[in-house]
């Protein structure tokens, strides 16, 4: 049943709840590439929040 593996169920290596993965916003991705329009790099200015990683899925479903 979904949510009842232990270590050595499966292959691969388990997310860690303490530190889960983070990727790359979309917002830095297309800043990155030089993508934005002159408007969304002034929107990202105002809100550098838009530019940090994010996580893949919430704490809470992990």
């Amino acid at each position: 049943p979904i949510g009842n593996n232990k270590e050595g169920d499966f292959a691969g290596l388990a997310i860690d709840p303490a530190d889960p993965p983070k990727y790359e916003s979309q917002a830095a991705y297309l800043r990155r590439h030089g993508l934005l329009t002159r408007e969304e790099r002034a929107h990202l200015g105002k809100h550098p929040e838009l530019l940090e990683p994010e996580m893949a899925m919430s704490s809470s479903s992990l």
